[in-house]
C-alpha cells in the first residue's frame, strides 16, 4: 500500500474525520503493520493525548487451572498455547470467561484457526462480546457457533445486545471479515450516542480498556453477581425456617453467637508477661576521693550501716607531711602579723637610740684615727696600706651609724599599713592551703553515703591496698524499699503499656510473696551489639516492700496494660502482630 495513502489517512484521523467501510477494508488487507500502527497511534493521541495507560495482563495456559493463576489486579486474561481442536479452544474460552468476569479475554491466532479447519472442517473462532454492542468491552461471553452463512444472525444478535462467540469460515476470510465489519459498523450507526463507526473507534463509553474505570453496566453486573446468591440463600432459609431452626439448633446458634460476639463487649486489659529482677531503690558506691593506702577496715560485708558512718581509713604520708609544714609556716606568719600590728615598744626605741649614740661615738673615733693614719702615711711614717684600712673602717662605721639612724626613725614613725597588708596576705594564703589539705585529709576516712547494707565481696582483701582517686571500695544498698526492672523485647506490645499501669510481681524465691507496684518509667537498655533484636526495653516499677528483700532476686511480672475488649486482647492483637509483622516480614 502506498505511503501517501497512509499519510492521507493520518491527516484525516488527526482532523477528526471518520474512515469509510472501503478504507477499513483496504486497511484490513494490508500486510504492512508499521503504518497501521502509526494510524492507531495518531487516533490514540487525538482521543487521549500523550497519556498512556498500561494494563496488567495475566498469561494462563489453556490446558491448566485458570482460577488460581489470575491475580485480582489483572485487567486482561490472555490464553497461551495451541489447542488441538475447536472444542478445546471453546472450552478454554468459557473457563477463562467464568473466571475473568468483566475483564477482557484474548488468545489464539489465525494459524490455530487454519489448523482447526484442517482438523474439524469448521470455521475460525472469533469472540465478540458486549452488553450494548460489539465495540464495547467484554462483559459476558455466551457461545454461539455460526457457520459461513450465519453472519447475519450473529449481527442480529449483536444488535439485540446479546454477547456472542461465533465461527466464520476461513475460506475467503478477508472478504468475510470485511463484510462483517460493514455489518457491525451498521450496528454502531444504530447506536451513535455510544459508538463511532465505521472506523471502529469508540467514544462515550462508561469504561475504556486499560484505564481501570468501570461503567454503570459493569457495576450493575458486579452487584448482581454478589446479591443473587445471597438473595437465593435468604429465600431458602425463610422457606425452610421450621426445619432449620429447631430448639436445639437455635440454642446452639445463640450460644455460638454469644461466644463469638460476647468477648468483644467484655472489658479486659492487655496482659504483658515478662521476667523481672529486684534492685534496691537506693544504692550508692563508696569510692576513694583521694589517693591513699587502706590501713584500717571498720565494717564487714553484710553489715547494716548508717549515713556518714566510717567504713575504712586511708593513709597518705606525703599529705601528712605537707600539712605539718604548712602548720608551722602559718604559725610564723601569725607572729609576723601580730608584730606589725603592735608596732615598736618603748624599750626598742630606747635601745635603738643608745645604739645610734654608740655608733656615732665609734664613727668619730674611727674617723679621727683615719685622719691620723693618713697624715702619718703622707710623712712616710706608716705604710700607705694602714692609712687605707683606717679610711675603710671609718667609712663602714659611718654607714652603720646611718643605718642605726634610719632604724630609729622607722621605730619612732610606727609600722606602715602596706607591710601589714602584705603580711596578712601571706598568712591568708598559707591558711587556705592548710585548710584544703586538712579537708583532703578528712577524705582519707571513707564513709557511707546512705543508710543501707554493705555489699562488697572479700572486703578484707583490700587491707593495705593502694587506692587511687575514684577507685571503688564497696557498695551500699538500701533494701528497705526495692524496685523491679522488667525486661521486654521490641516485639512486645509496647504501645499498650503506659506510666501508671498496675504490675503484679511474684518472685521465684518466694512464690507466696506477691507484690504490687506501678509502672514508673520506661527506658531502653544500651547494648554493645548492633543487632536490633538484641535491644531491650526495661520497665522500672515504683518502690515496693518485700518480706525478704534481696538484691538480684528474680521472678515473673505481669503488666496490666490498656483496657480493651477480651477478644481484642487475646485474639485481635496476637493476630494483628502475626499478620502485619510476622507474615509481612516473610513475604
Amino acid at each position: 500500500m502506498a505511503t501517501s495513502f497512509f499519510d492521507a489517512q493520518i491527516d484525516r484521523i488527526s482532523a477528526g474525520e471518520r474512515l469509510t467501510a472501503d478504507e477499513i477494508r483496504e486497511l484490513a488487507r494490508t500486510p504492512d503493520i508499521l503504518p497501521l500502527g502509526m494510524l492507531a497511534d495518531a487516533l490514540r493521541r487525538r482521543l487521549h493525548g500523550t497519556r498512556a495507560t498500561f494494563v496488567r495482563v495475566a498469561a494462563c495456559a489453556f490446558d491448566q487451572s485458570i482460577a488460581d493463576a489470575v491475580p485480582p489486579a489483572a485487567r486482561e486474561l490472555r490464553l497461551t498455547g495451541s489447542p488441538e481442536s475447536l472444542d478445546s479452544a471453546v472450552s478454554a474460552v468459557q473457563a477463562a470467561k467464568s473466571v475473568a468476569g468483566v475483564r477482557t479475554v484474548a488468545g489464539f491466532s489465525w494459524a490455530d484457526a487454519e489448523r482447526w479447519r484442517g482438523v474439524e472442517g469448521q470455521g475460525v473462532l472469533v469472540v465478540l462480546a458486549g452488553e450494548g454492542g460489539v465495540a464495547e468491552d467484554v462483559a459476558r461471553v455466551a457461545e454461539a457457533r455460526v457457520g459461513a452463512g450465519r453472519g447475519e444472525q450473529a449481527a442480529d444478535r449483536v444488535r439485540d445486545g446479546t454477547a456472542v462467540a461465533f465461527a466464520v469460515e476461513i475460506a475467503e476470510h478477508g472478504e468475510r471479515l470485511a463484510d462483517l465489519a460493514d455489518r457491525f459498523a451498521g450496528v454502531g450507526r444504530d447506536r451513535p450516542q455510544r459508538v463511532q463507526r465505521p472506523d471502529g473507534l469508540v467514544e462515550g463509553e462508561e469504561r475504556r480498556v486499560g484505564q481501570g474505570e468501570e461503567g454503570p453496566a459493569e457495576r450493575g453486573e458486579h452487584r448482581k453477581l454478589v446479591l443473587r446468591p445471597v438473595w437465593s440463600f435468604a429465600r431458602v432459609v425463610i422457606r425452610e425456617r421450621r426445619q432449620i431452626f429447631t430448639r436445639r439448633r437455635t440454642a446452639l446458634l445463640l450460644a455460638l453467637v454469644v461466644a463469638v460476639v460476647g468477648p468483644w463487649f467484655v472489658r479486659w486489659p492487655v496482659l504483658v508477661d515478662a521476667g523481672f529482677v529486684v534492685v534496691p531503690n537506693q544504692r550508692a558506691d563508696v569510692r576513694s576521693q583521694t589517693a591513699g593506702r587502706v590501713v584500717e577496715i571498720l565494717v564487714k560485708e553484710g553489715d547494716r550501716v548508717r549515713r556518714g558512718q566510717p567504713l575504712a581509713t586511708l593513709r597518705n604520708a606525703g599529705l601528712h607531711a605537707r600539712v605539718e609544714q604548712l602548720a608551722a609556716e602559718l604559725e610564723a606568719a601569725s607572729h609576723r602579723v601580730a608584730e606589725l600590728r603592735a608596732g615598736a615598744r618603748d624599750e626598742e626605741i630606747a635601745l635603738a637610740r643608745s645604739g645610734l649614740a654608740r655608733a656615732r661615738s665609734e664613727n668619730r673615733l674611727v674617723t679621727s684615727n683615719a685622719e691620723v693614719a693618713t697624715r702619718l702615711a703622707e710623712a712616710s711614717l706608716v705604710p700607705q696600706a694602714s692609712a687605707e684600712a683606717a679610711r675603710d673602717l671609718a667609712s663602714a662605721s659611718a654607714s652603720a651609724s646611718v643605718a642605726m639612724q634610719w632604724e630609729l626613725a622607722l621605730l619612732t614613725a610606727g609600722t606602715r599599713r602596706e607591710d601589714i597588708t602584705v603580711a596578712e596576705a601571706v598568712h591568708a594564703r598559707i591558711a587556705s592551703q592548710l585548710a584544703h589539705l586538712r579537708a583532703e585529709q578528712l577524705l582519707l576516712t571513707l564513709r557511707s553515703p546512705i543508710d543501707g547494707t554493705i555489699v562488697a565481696p572479700h572486703l578484707d582483701d583490700k587491707l593495705q591496698m593502694m587506692l587511687a582517686p575514684g577507685d571503688l571500695f564497696a557498695e551500699v544498698h538500701d533494701t528497705s524499699s526495692v524496685i523491679a526492672e522488667i525486661s521486654l523485647t521490641l516485639g512486645d506490645p509496647l504501645a499498650e503499656i503506659a506510666v501508671g499501669d498496675d504490675v503484679e510481681l511474684r518472685p521465684y524465691g518466694a512464690p507466696h510473696g506477691e507484690a504490687h507496684a506501678r509502672v514508673e518509667r520506661v527506658r531502653e537498655v544500651a547494648q554493645a551489639s548492633t543487632d536490633p533484636d538484641s535491644r531491650r526495653i526495661v520497665i522500672v516499677t515504683s518502690p515496693f516492700a518485700l518480706q525478704h528483700p534481696v538484691s538480684g532476686l528474680t521472678g515473673h511480672a505481669r503488666i496490666y496494660g490498656a483496657e480493651h475488649s477480651l477478644a481484642y486482647a487475646n485474639l485481635y492483637l496476637p493476630l494483628q502482630r502475626l499478620i502485619h509483622v510476622r507474615l509481612w516480614s516473610m513475604w
